[in-house]
């Protein structure tokens, strides 16, 4: 328990760790609360009493915060503060809570930007891989005026879209990420040595038509490589995001 606590306190020290601890305190104590016609947004976060940790990390984000003592809770509200914890992921680490904060930041009405700043403000939402919907959300700009944009910012060699499955992930080149599926990141894990299609469907458990497929999408992506008869994986300077 001593060393726990060591470790604990070092953690929290360092403002290196602290989106991370916010995703965490919101996955295990947050909420979303939105009242009919939308006359009130806000996310809280629940807690017994005032927790001086939490509110040096909302401070260092400039996010503005309320306790409520009746409610025993942190109540967090306002557009701007709200698309600042979008852009610090809250919510990344609870599926149906992500998915409650999408549909509540969805219901603003569209805000109108100059055509020279709309641009900037999509690649500023780019924290992390987001799909066109998730950009249109924090936004407030409809899906196909997001997209217009982003294959823009595509020809200009700003971002990059990577597809996964059914969605489409855009990125921000100068994060230097890759992103891929659970199933291709599979074959790169049984990759720590040089192996043949065959062992390669062997070990990830899938048939080898499936396996060559998707071989063939980490080759263009530079990931991978064939010597010979042996596929091997290729040690890229780019970080490899797994959706």
């Amino acid at each position: 328990m001593r060393r726990w606590k060591e470790v604990t306190r070092t953690i929290c020290a360092s403002s290196s760790n602290y989106q991370g601890i916010l995703q965490g305190f919101f996955a295990g104590e947050g909420n979303i609360k939105e009242t009919m016609n939308h006359h009130s947004r806000n996310l809280r976060i629940a807690q017994g009493k005032r927790l001086a940790l939490l509110e040096r990390i909302l401070r260092f984000f400039g996010v503005e915060f309320k306790y409520e003592g009746s409610g025993r809770n942190y109540v967090i509200s306002g557009r701007d503060n709200l698309e600042k914890l979008w852009n610090l992921g809250i919510s990344k680490l609870h599926s149906k809570k992500h998915a409650k904060f999408v549909a509540m930041l969805s219901s603003y009405t569209q805000r109108h930007y100059k055509r020279s700043t709309f641009g900037p403000k999509v690649l500023e939402t780019l924290h992390s891989p987001l799909t066109a919907r998730e950009i249109a959300a924090i936004v407030g700009r409809s899906e196909s005026r997001v997209i217009q944009t982003l294959t823009r910012l595509l020809r200009d060699k700003k971002v990059q879209k990577f597809k996964v499955r059914s969605s489409c992930f855009w990125v921000r080149n100068d994060q230097h990420s890759v992103v891929i599926s659970r199933e291709k990141f599979k074959i790169l894990n049984a990759l720590t040595t040089p192996r043949r299609q065959f062992e390669i469907a062997r070990i990830v458990k899938r048939t080898e038509k499936s396996v060559s497929k998707r071989l063939a999408e980490l080759t263009r992506l530079g990931l991978v490589e064939k010597v010979n008869s042996n596929w091997r994986g290729i040690e890229v300077a780019k970080r490899v995001i797994v959706k």
